[in-house]
């Protein structure tokens, strides 16, 4: 059984039941079991309670399941604690950068939490974390795919405080209908969405291998775009020289690592 543990409540439940209905249902009936939980708040929040706490990841999860006060996580949490910690054989998290809102001190110790998170998880026996650059909503920043440009688009901080409009402005798709499934699509809607997706993860992965080995193609192995490498070039490269980030989806990078 696998944990996925999301930052949002909406955007990302969505997009990922959408990749378990596309990419782990089997003609056999065997398919992957996911198991979601809505975190609710950002990756420093998750940082300071298990510093705060000195608890292991699931240790920590359950606790705040169980002292849960958001009626619109009820379910959801319900449903985590119906399980035992040795029921999970892997963990994913995935979480936002989203830096708008941060002056340089605050920026700096962002930065060195999340180092220090993306250290301690970056495997998925343990937990493994990705990161969306800027935020969740950069899986609709593109033009038509595939999108020859994706390699160039970047998204300065204050960018990030109208990204899910500047996101939605920019795409040539009106909402998210292109990339999620539905009861009512027909067979070949679906293949459709399932391309789009397979769009989305050469973009994502070649724009991965461009920002850490600079050059856009797909990676010679995929250690050359893991996260603390990514991380790292985005820190190098575009955070700390000019205060943006180069827009990429961490949805993609974990299909195309999950499948490699």
């Amino acid at each position: 059984m696998i944990l996925i543990v999301l930052e949002g409540a909406i955007r990302e439940p969505n997009l990922f039941n959408t990749l378990t209905s596309l990419y782990f249902q089997h003609p056999s009936g065997n398919d992957e079991v996911f198991v979601q939980y809505i975190y609710g708040t950002t990756f420093h929040t998750l940082y300071k309670n298990m510093k705060d706490s000195d608890m292991e990841l699931l240790e920590h999860l359950r606790e705040k399941a169980k002292n849960n006060k958001n009626k619109d996580l009820k379910h959801n949490y319900e449903t985590f604690l119906q399980y035992n910690e040795a029921d999970f054989s892997e963990i994913y998290l995935f979480f936002d950068y989203d830096f708008h809102n941060k002056n340089k001190s605050q920026m700096d110790k962002w930065n060195n939490e999340l180092q220090h998170m993306l250290e301690s998880f970056g495997n998925e026996s343990d937990g493994k974390l990705y990161i969306n650059y800027p935020m969740v909503e950069s899986i609709r920043y593109t033009k038509r795919l595939p999108d020859a440009n994706y390699r160039n688009y970047i998204a300065t901080k204050s960018d990030c405080l109208n990204f899910k409009r500047i996101a939605a402005d920019f795409s040539e798709y009106k909402g998210l209908n292109f990339i999620q499934t539905n009861a009512s699509k027909k067979a070949t809607e679906i293949m459709q969405v399932k391309q789009n997706w397979e769009y989305l993860k050469e973009q994502n992965v070649k724009k991965a291998n461009f920002i850490c080995q600079n050059k856009y193609s797909m990676p010679e192995r995929k250690g050359n775009v893991n996260q603390q490498l990514i991380f790292k070039n985005q820190l190098d490269k575009f955070v700390n020289p000019y205060e943006c980030c180069s827009i990429l989806n961490s949805f993609p990078i974990f299909l195309y690592e999950y499948f490699k």
